[in-house]
């Protein structure tokens, strides 16, 4: 079974992701024990808040951000329910897990976000803690699974000695699993008024034509 600290330091890579991204596009984050938090509206595809802890008072964590139409919420750990606040599940996805090969020396980085060009498509890289998180995968023709592997092997050379996290959602989850990831718990995010049609979910694959 995995231990419930991989968990963790796969929600708090993400969170460090969207905060990176937030940051970049000029908008305030505020982090806390129980949420990292947006006050803005985020980008377009990413969270207004990221859950850090399973038990999470929902009125206090939306007092902080706005919480109005277009907010979106991505409960790190499936605990959380915002239906009594207007919200609706936007969808439902799995934390992903592939442990770095067993007596490789972790080699020394102090934190950082990288784009990786591989054959067939392209991936984001962030690295937080002990691990490197992968976001943003775009395939370019090639078939899926073979980006995926390519992009873990690019990834797996830069970041040696780190454990690789992620998420997706159940009907892409295939070729992740073909390139040797774990499921290791489930996320939520949470969306309140219209549904988005597209733009959302910063590790679904995007099909550049």
């Amino acid at each position: 079974m995995i231990a419930p600290a991989v968990l963790r330091q796969a929600v708090e890579n993400n969170a460090v992701w969207c905060d990176h991204v937030c940051r970049l596009a000029g908008v305030a984050t505020t982090w806390r024990a129980d949420a990292w938090t947006a006050r803005p509206r985020t980008p377009t595809g990413y969270p207004d808040a990221v859950t850090r802890e399973p038990d999470v008072d929902a009125e206090a964590l939306l007092s902080r951000i706005d919480a109005g139409p277009g907010c979106s919420v991505k409960d790190g750990f499936a605990t959380l329910d915002l239906s009594a606040h207007g919200f609706r599940v936007l969808f439902d996805a799995e934390w992903i897990h592939l442990p770095a090969p067993a007596g490789s020396r972790r080699a020394g980085h102090r934190g950082g976000v990288r784009r990786f060009e591989v054959d067939g498509g392209s991936v984001m890289a962030s690295l937080s803690g002990t691990v490197v998180g992968l976001s943003n995968l775009v395939l370019t023709g090639a078939d899926a699974t073979v980006v995926w592997l390519r992009a873990v092997r690019a990834v797996a050379d830069a970041f040696p000695g780190r454990d690789l996290v992620g998420y997706e959602r159940p009907e892409d989850l295939s070729p992740a699993r073909a390139a040797g990831f774990r499921l290791i718990g489930p996320l939520r995010v949470w969306w309140r008024g219209t549904p988005p049609t597209a733009g959302w979910g910063d590790l679904r694959w995007s099909a550049a034509r």
